[in-house]
């Protein structure tokens, strides 16, 4: 991206899907934020929302519970049975996403 970026080609990250419990954490964002800059590029696009019908949920609970046994209940208390699971389970309020990145010059 950065090279991209060099010959002015508009570069930019899309930060989705954020994985609730497992992407969403403040610190992580925070670093996406940060090497967003640091490659030069002029944007992020974030979806601070998960959404998953029919079949992409069966997928992703399979590998949900492959990857991260751990979380499996607590996606059952949060997350349930919801087609847009929105964004009660992260730890970077929107406005600190956004704070962050007007510091740094990213849209």
């Amino acid at each position: 991206m950065k090279t991209l970026a060099e010959q002015n080609i508009y570069t930019g990250t899309l930060l989705m899907p954020v994985l609730p419990f497992i992407t969403s954490n403040r610190d992580d964002i925070i670093k996406i934020i940060h090497e967003t800059h640091a490659n030069r590029e002029q944007f992020i696009f974030p979806c601070f929302v998960l959404t998953l019908c029919d079949k992409q949920r069966d997928y992703y609970y399979l590998w949900l519970v492959k990857l991260f046994p751990e979380l499996k209940s607590l996606y059952n208390q949060t997350v349930q049975n919801n087609y847009v699971c929105y964004p009660t389970y992260y730890t970077l309020h929107p406005s600190t996403f956004v704070k962050e990145c007007n510091k740094l010059g990213i849209k």
